[in-house]
């Protein structure tokens, strides 16, 4: 699945310390876990989206991200994430 192959980037990016690539990379993994309806992906890129945009200083866009996270792992009732 390309959302997987894009989450893999943005984390490799994302331990590079190069957020805002990894931030490209996880909005690309966004729009294909949208499109494949992989409820669980969306909240999985959105978060670590959400740890970029923090690290990067922007902090209400990060919190907004993880809100957005949170709100799907619980209406998918995912306790792992």
């Amino acid at each position: 699945m390309l959302a997987k192959l894009y989450i893999e980037g943005g984390d490799s990016y994302y331990f590079l310390e190069d957020h805002e690539a990894a931030i490209a990379n996880y909005r690309i993994a966004e729009s294909y876990a949208e499109k494949a309806n992989d409820i669980r992906l969306v909240g999985i890129a959105k978060i670590y989206m959400g740890g970029s945009q923090s690290f990067l200083g922007e902090f209400s866009t990060a919190s907004q991200s993880l809100q957005e996270a949170s709100k799907i792992f619980r209406e998918a009732k995912d306790t792992f994430n």
